[in-house]
């Protein structure tokens, strides 16, 4: 048995939700084979050497605000995992949170697709079309077309 192993089993969260996230987020930045890496490991996001050698101590800075509720969440999607750059968040909290969400004026394009009942589909589509973010932010779908599954969803 490895030195490390023995020390990750002395803790006692071997098998813990907790402990696979510690696991998940290494392999997202150093396994190759991960489905995640290119998200990742590719563009140089790394843990910080303090939490990459030992669960205890990530544990120790994280498990305050822990809730099986919550995952790990980068603040800052440009830089790695750190103390000071990682939190627990809702998965509503993570999807505001991606490299690739749209803002307009504060609120989150998941946001306006249900003001405007409409589908994400519609939404990329106005952008595809040359509209402006404001203009598909503030643009009302016509009754005719809001989205049958934001109809049935909401009845």
């Amino acid at each position: 048995m490895t030195r490390t192993t023995r020390k990750n089993e002395e803790h006692g969260l071997f098998n813990t939700r907790q402990y696979k996230i510690w696991i998940g987020m290494k392999n997202r930045c150093y396994n190759k084979n991960n489905s995640s890496y290119k998200r990742y490991g590719d563009r140089g996001i790394k843990v910080c050497n303090k939490w990459k050698n030992s669960f205890i101590l990530f544990w120790e800075d994280m498990k305050d605000t822990y809730k099986n509720t919550l995952s790990i969440d980068r603040i800052d999607n440009s830089k790695g995992y750190s103390k000071q750059n990682c939190r627990w968040a809702t998965s509503k909290e993570q999807g505001g949170n991606k490299r690739n969400n749209i803002v307009f004026n504060g609120e989150l394009q998941a946001d306006a697709v249900k003001r405007l009942k409409c589908s994400h589909g519609t939404f990329r589509q106005r952008l595809k079309r040359g509209w402006s973010i404001e203009k598909t932010f503030t643009t009302p779908v016509m009754k005719k077309y809001i989205n049958k599954a934001y109809k049935i969803k909401h009845k």
